[in-house]
């Protein structure tokens, strides 16, 4: 038999023993020995689910292999010593299968195996809540939960819909109110005047907490070292600086930016994962490279996520330009944005 011949063989085994192991982790992780493990040491540690589930799989195997070890070594005379190593390299080879298996974003079922990769709880209002497989009942309510199914997806999906919807909708009525705040605040009030008028005047405030209006918190003009308050509900909002090619631009920002009912607050850095990865409407974003809700810039061109520090030089040929700056928000949703960024910009001309 040649080198070539035993390669394929070899290449073959590893493919087999691949899609088996991956196989037996399904097998594992749908035995009700693992969702003991996994239910007594939640209520034990608290571990996070996915560290649970690695010592739970880790305990299930070993529980599996202790009676044909004690066997083995009772009968056969093979020594614990090299039957220990043996059950330690299995089981921690399918730890590492349950690491690697983990589902990612908007992946449900093994690619492998085609098995359900949760569980979920129906509530009566139709709120679908998905948990790991460790999971046998809910941890709040006691019910039972049930196998993931592919019909589920599609009842997700409407019910991902009608929510935007309803905050599409309300997006429009307080874009309504704030209107119409306005519109009685400038036929009371009387004219206000800024030393820095940078920027049009935000929508009038509502009753509403952390909301913040764009303001200049210093002006940069003398040491090149300005200082800025956003207004979350913004879109692009131009600081009026202007910078050349070579010129090196750091950015410092803090302060949250809060979403709608299904969006939580989140800093500078902005949520997990790039704003295009998202299974709904990427198009939606600014900037789709960047993080949700992160602070970004736009200079000319060029578009980007700033986070809470980044350092630009100024690429040459761009010419004079602005800086413009805006959190990474859903567009048809950013009226429901409250809060905003304190951004600090310091320019050193080349």
């Amino acid at each position: 038999m040649n080198k070539t011949v035993k390669r394929i063989i070899w290449v073959v085994l590893a493919v087999v023993c691949l899609f088996l192991t991956v196989r037996l982790l399904d097998i594992l992780m749908a035995w009700s020995v693992y969702s003991w493990f996994f239910r007594n040491i939640q209520e034990i540690a608290g571990l996070p689910d996915t560290l649970n589930g690695a010592v739970s799989i880790w305990l299930t195997v070993v529980t599996i292999l202790i009676i044909p070890t004690f066997l083995s070594v009772l009968f056969f005379r093979h020594t614990a010593k090299k039957l220990s190593i043996i059950a330690l390299a299995v089981s921690g080879m399918l730890v590492l299968f349950y690491f690697l298996a983990q589902p990612k974003q908007g992946q449900y079922f093994n690619p492998v195996t085609g098995k359900a990769m949760y569980r979920y709880y129906k509530a009566e209002n139709g709120k679908i809540e998905l948990f790991p497989l460790g999971y046998m009942f809910h941890p709040r309510y006691g019910v039972p939960l049930l196998d993931f199914t592919p019909q589920i997806i599609g009842e997700m999906e409407k019910q991902q819909v009608k929510e935007e919807e309803e905050d599409r909708q309300r997006a429009l009525e307080l874009v309504r109110q704030r209107e119409e705040e306005r519109q009685k605040g400038q036929a009371s009030a009387p004219p206000v005047v800024t030393a820095l008028a940078l920027a049009p005047a935000p929508p009038a405030r509502l009753g509403v907490a952390n909301l913040e209006d764009f303001r200049v918190l210093k002006d940069g003009s003398t040491d090149g070292q300005w200082e800025f308050q956003l207004d979350a509900r913004q879109p692009w909002q131009a600081l009026h600086i202007t910078i050349s090619d070579g010129d090196e631009v750091e950015f410092s920002a803090t302060g949250l930016v809060c979403g709608g009912v299904n969006v939580g607050c989140v800093g500078p850095n902005g949520q997990d994962g790039p704003a295009e990865a998202s299974t709904n409407n990427p198009g939606e974003f600014p900037v789709g490279k960047a993080f949700a809700q992160s602070l970004v810039a736009r200079i000319g061109s060029d578009q980007f996520q700033v986070g809470d520090h980044k350092t630009y030089v100024v690429p040459n040929g761009t010419g004079q330009k602005s800086i413009e700056l805006m959190d990474n928000y859903r567009q048809p949703y950013i009226a429901l944005a409250s809060g905003g960024f304190r951004v600090s910009v310091t320019i050193r001309k080349k």
